[in-house]
């Protein structure tokens, strides 16, 4: 219930309309909004929107619009949560996809899919057995801040052999940032209704004593 003392901190009803966006453009910042919206659809809201582009594209667009004055002082508010567990995967998840061989997918960078690098956190080189690499950045245009369209998001899973409805596929990196973009695209924008992201990702599978995979 942390997440809903926080949100009821920030004011925020399960009726109200978000809209996210990042103000500052630096590696993870989309990667940090999708991670916000994945909580929020995970604790059961339905009206959340994703601004596609910057804020600063959006003021120069739309100035009469923005409103940058002091923020009122905010009453705390009262949440219902409805947890949605169908976009959650967990080890035992992961371990069933393996089994069935279904889609596993590495949302890092080429050279830590491979085991050429990897964080210093993160005990062991390699990925999950198994698994295919989309790095996340591969889903923003130019790598800023606007996803790229529909038909080079649907390009990426061609060239991969993946099939978003049929392959149950589970997003994972090291720990659940980088794949929340990923979920994102899979799941909101290609409409693939059974993507589900490993939240607690390498850092949790190494824990509990996985092996990872060099290629």
């Amino acid at each position: 219930y942390q997440i809903k003392n926080l949100i009821e901190k920030l004011g925020i009803k399960e009726t109200d309309i978000l809209i996210l966006y990042p103000k500052k453009n630096d590696r993870y910042a989309m990667a940090e909004v999708t991670s916000i919206y994945f909580t929020f659809k995970y604790v059961g809201h339905v009206n959340i929107f994703i601004l596609n582009g910057s804020f600063k594209e959006f003021k120069k667009k739309h100035p009469l619009k923005i409103d940058e004055g002091d923020m009122p002082l905010i009453e705390k508010s009262s949440y219902k949560l409805n947890i949605n567990l169908n976009i959650l995967a967990d080890y035992e998840d992961v371990k069933e996809n393996i089994k069935l061989k279904k889609a596993l997918i590495d949302s890092r960078e080429n050279d830590f899919f491979y085991g050429i690098n990897k964080l210093e956190y993160i005990q062991k080189f390699g990925t999950i057995k198994g698994s295919k690499n989309i790095p996340s950045m591969w889903n923003l245009e130019n790598r800023k801040l606007k996803f790229n369209n529909t038909k080079i998001l649907k390009k990426i899973y061609e060239i991969k052999k993946i099939n978003g409805n049929n392959d149950y596929p589970i997003f994972f990196c090291n720990a659940g940032l980088e794949s929340s973009l990923n979920w994102f695209v899979s799941s909101e924008i290609l409409k693939h209704k059974k993507s589900r992201l490993y939240d607690a990702s390498l850092y949790d599978w190494i824990d509990r004593k996985e092996d990872l995979f060099v290629k």
